[in-house]
């Protein structure tokens, strides 16, 4: 009887566990309904939109999106990276899509530096409907460092 509890509680677990990162995937543009619900608090996509990093040092500019707004799989964005006006060339960048209340990050983003300033995040994975935070983080060749997050909804 007891070893029958423990497998039955085993079994209980795993299941719980496979349900709660799971996500549906129907093909037909389907609702995920395992996906965290957005808040309403999140960011209203607009190419250009602006954003001045967490330590005031650096500006996060959303140049565009292929394609825009946000959507869920594969997108391709182009930040603009400035300190003050000028453009910030050479920066080292991090992009780390995360979604709220999951610990698996979004994988296998490149980031290209375009020259001016300018750099392509691509794939940009957002591989389930929901909230997702994108923190971006620009080290500048000085070594100026700032951090902001972007955070849509994927629907």
């Amino acid at each position: 009887m007891r070893a029958s509890r423990f497998l039955l509680s085993a079994a209980t677990l795993s299941a719980a566990l496979l349900s709660c990162c799971s996500s549906s995937d129907d093909s037909d543009g389907g609702s995920d309904t395992s996906s965290q619900s957005c808040t309403g608090q999140e960011d209203t996509f607009t190419a250009g939109m602006i954003k001045l990093g967490d330590e005031g040092k650096l500006t996060f500019v959303f140049v565009s999106t292929n394609p825009a707004p946000p959507e869920r799989y594969d997108n391709t964005w182009v930040i603009e990276v400035r300190e003050g006006d000028a453009p910030v060339a050479g920066a080292t960048l991090t992009v780390e899509p995360t979604m709220r209340g999951h610990e698996h990050p979004a994988e296998g983003l490149t980031i290209t530096d375009q020259g001016e300033g300018l750099y392509q995040a691509t794939p940009l994975r957002l591989f389930m409907l929901g909230a997702w935070q994108i923190k971006i983080t620009a080290t500048t060749p000085a070594g100026t460092t700032d951090t902001t997050t972007f955070s849509f909804c994927i629907e």
